[in-house]
């Protein structure tokens, strides 16, 4: 995807441009995510007005220009095609999504679940086979030619995460959020709550 966008503004120099993609990201991924809400029948459109003021979009999105919007997008389409039944495609996009960005991991307890109640254990693993070939395609030059870098890359547990792009965290001290205690208590936290 970023080797696409280096391509398309001139190296990463031309900004404006990666904005202007990342704008029209936007409105596919809300488009997508209002249709969702739409399909469900049970989340008030109304609710729908807090993706336009989240300053917490707006900078993803549009200002620094995370991988976060990509994966989202992606995210966004496999639940699509999972609400339309098609589970072994779903799983697929499902699966790039995951290799875009691994917080989409978070959805895999419920995903998990939806597929034992609507597919059944046999069909589950094959949607869960399906995810696996996917990744291992997505990472199969990285893993042919550096593998234990890629692994450990991949899973970089010991990474810390830069305070000046907190949002979600801005109460607490710089010196706390880049605490090693943190870190290991947010990933204890996220363990148990999976």
């Amino acid at each position: 995807i970023y080797s696409a966008l280096n391509l398309l503004t001139n190296g990463g120099a031309d900004i404006r441009s990666a904005q202007w993609i990342f704008s029209g990201l936007f409105v596919l991924t809300s488009t997508s995510t209002i249709l969702l809400c739409r399909k469900s029948k049970s989340i008030p459109l109304l609710t729908i007005s807090f993706l336009f003021i989240s300053k917490r979009i707006r900078s993803i999105f549009l200002l620094r220009l995370f991988n976060d919007a990509f994966a989202m997008f992606f995210l966004s389409i496999s639940l699509h095609l999972f609400t339309s039944k098609r589970w072994y495609i779903g799983s697929v996009i499902y699966s790039l999504a995951v290799g875009i960005k691994m917080n989409v991991l978070l959805f895999s307890p419920g995903l998990l679940m939806l597929y034992l109640l609507s597919q059944g254990l046999f069909r589950t693993l094959i949607c869960l086979a399906i995810c696996g070939i996917t990744q291992v395609l997505i990472g199969l030059p990285f893993l042919s030619t550096y593998p234990v870098s890629y692994l450990q890359r991949s899973f970089e547990f010991s990474r810390v995460f830069e305070y000046k792009y907190s949002i979600n965290f801005k109460f607490l001290s710089e010196s706390f959020f880049v605490s090693k205690m943190l870190a290991r208590s947010l990933l204890l936290m996220m363990g148990i709550a999976l």
